[in-house]
């Protein structure tokens, strides 16, 4: 009599955990957002509190922002068909419809510099070559610091960055966007008041959290 081998089942894979557990690209959507949405803050409301006078320059990390914006458009749109979108099971970032977080970025920024060149005559500037290079700087040194841990993370976990270390990352460049939402308010509803002597120099905190954003972005390449 024939013996019936049972047939065996190969385990199921389990499916690939993302930062802080949603779909793949949602922290770098809410970073990138997130610095668009301060920079239309500012445009709306800094005019208010700095006035338009060519002597009422808008706040350095206005000039910040921007370059941060840039270099995070340029890296989240990279991404796509690499770190964001190879894995349709896994959901578009942020669990929204496929290309929508894409198509907010493109049309916010668009639209922020058609409004900055209607209206460029209530905006002036004052960019101090040091701290625009103290800023690129700090910034491309997250980036490649944050690329450098990410490759070693990868390395001990054996091919994949460890679920802990990816949550690390992402909770430290959000409290880094957050922080930047708190200088955005001290900027428009704080400095103004001060006296020049009792402004305290905030070139290097914004430096270094822009760099905190760019290590996030590093470490995910």
């Amino acid at each position: 009599m024939a013996t019936i081998v049972p047939a065996t089942t190969a385990p199921a894979t389990p499916p690939k955990r993302y930062p802080l557990g949603l779909p793949p690209g949602s922290v770098r959507s809410i970073l990138t957002l997130g610095t668009l949405a301060l920079l239309w803050i500012l445009t709306l409301m800094a005019p208010k509190e700095y006035g338009t006078a060519a002597q009422d320059k808008m706040p350095m990390i206005y000039v910040i922002l921007q370059l941060l914006m840039l270099f995070l458009l340029g890296h989240y749109f990279a991404s796509h068909g690499k770190t964001i979108g190879h894995d349709p099971e896994a959901g578009s970032p942020l669990g929204l419809p496929a290309g929508s977080v894409r198509f907010i970025l493109l049309a916010g920024y668009i639209g922020l510099a058609a409004y900055l060149y209607k209206n460029q005559a209530d905006y002036h500037y004052s960019i101090p070559t040091e701290s625009i290079a103290l800023a690129l700087g700090v910034l491309l040194a997250g980036y490649f610091v944050g690329g450098v841990l990410g490759g070693a993370a990868r390395v001990m976990g054996g091919g994949e960055t460890p679920f802990w270390f990816q949550d690390v990352q992402a909770w430290i460049a959000i409290l880094g966007l957050l922080l930047m939402a708190a200088l955005v308010v001290y900027y428009l509803f704080i400095d103004k008041s001060l006296s020049m002597e009792n402004k305290p120099d905030m070139r290097y905190a914004e430096a270094i959290l822009a760099g905190i954003i760019g290590l996030y972005f590093g470490a995910r390449t």
